[in-house]
Parts: C-alpha cells; structure tokens; sequence
C-alpha cells in the first residue's frame, strides 16, 4: 500500500467549519478539493457533480455509499466514485490534534466523454466490445505505488503556482 503526501493543514485561525473544511484548487477541467475534519462527527452528507477521485491523507472515515456496505477509509486507499453519487461519512476518531484530511479530484465529465471519443476515433480497439468506455461505477483500491504517485503529481499541479497548469487545462 502506497500513501499520499501529506498536505500542510489548515491553520485553526482560517477554518471556516470543523467538519470537512474545504479548498479549492480549480482548473478548466478539473477541481482538487481538500477536506479536513476536526470533531468527531458522523453521517455527513457529500456529493460530486463530477465523476470523483477520493484519497485518504490522514486520519480515519467511515463511508456509507448507496448499495454498497459501510467501510473504514484510511490513508493508502483511494475511492472513485460516479457523478452524483451521494456519501454519508462518519469522523469516529476527528479531532484538532488528529484531524482527517482528505482530496477529492473532480474531472468534468464532458472533458471525460471527449477523451473516450478521441481514442475511439484515433485509437480504435480490435475485437469483441472494442469501443474505448469508462465504466462509471464505485470503486474502492488500496493505492499502489504508481496511483499514489499519479495522485501526488496531480496534486503538486494543482495546488501549486506551476506552468504544468497550463499543460494539464489544455490536455484533459
């Protein structure tokens, strides 16, 4: 299992809420959103317009997701989830000296759908289902060393005053 680099937390003065504190990096294409929770809490309600990219950072969540049975969400996981899908999450362990954080990265879906259909046209597959498609449905991975270091990279570009913004809005 392969972790996520910490990211420099939100000093106490600059907290707009306890529970899921959020900032955001925003792109053309894409938004890194950082959630830190303080305070226990439990059955938060969330939910992404986008298709989602979740990492846990530091500390512990419970997710509770539509059909699928309640787990425990620790650094080295990482969690896809579908456009509007709608999370209740619990923070058992939350507090000011060992607060959860964790990224969510959005990714349009039309830039999504244009992607598909640029390697269906340039790329075509060869065989039976041989369209290029993205099946949008929950997943949960423990990160591997090459997810982990994907995510860092996508993080290090978004948060980050870096030229590779440009690169990363003009290619998704």
């Amino acid at each position: 299992m392969s972790f996520i680099q910490q990211i420099k937390l939100t000093p106490q003065k600059n907290l707009l809420t306890d529970v899921e504190n959020r900032k955001i990096y925003t792109l053309d294409k894409c938004e890194l959103n950082v959630f830190e929770t303080y305070r226990t809490s439990e059955m938060f309600q969330l939910a992404f317009h986008d298709l989602v990219i979740t990492s846990m950072v530091r500390g512990k969540k419970v997710m509770h997701l539509p059909g699928t049975p309640s787990f425990e969400y620790v650094p080295g996981e990482t969690v896809l989830a579908p456009a509007g899908t709608k999370m209740a999450i619990d923070f058992p362990e939350a507090e000011m000296q060992n607060p959860t954080q964790c990224i969510a990265l959005t990714i349009d879906r039309d830039a999504v759908a244009k992607t598909v259909n640029y390697l269906n046209e340039s790329f075509p597959r060869e065989g039976v289902n041989s369209s290029w498609d993205i099946n949008f449905r929950f997943t949960h991975l423990r990160n591997s060393s090459v997810l982990a270091d994907v995510i860092n990279k996508m993080v290090t570009i978004c948060s980050e005053k870096t030229s590779l913004k440009i690169f990363l809005q003009t290619s998704l």
